[in-house]
């Protein structure tokens, strides 16, 4: 930003067509950066779903801590 005396407002300077055409663009990077936190989140969401459904951890005890519940045997 740029704070030239005399100007009640700051500008902007891009010193390259480079610079100036990544400052336009990035609007739509921040959609598509929004689509994708969301896109996780919701992941995020069912994954944490499958895993309480597979501890046994119904909606009646969402606080039990998860060692506390029965163990799992993992095959490697």
């Amino acid at each position: 930003m740029d704070h030239s005396p005399g100007e009640l407002e700051g500008e902007i300077d891009h010193l390259s067509r480079d610079a100036a055409v990544e400052y336009l663009l990035m609007p739509e990077r921040v959609k598509k950066l929004e689509g994708q936190v969301e896109a996780v989140a919701s992941n995020m969401e069912e994954l944490n779903q499958l895993l309480k459904k597979l501890l046994g951890l119904g909606a009646e005890s969402p606080s039990q801590d998860v060692r506390q519940t029965k163990r799992v045997s993992y095959v490697s």
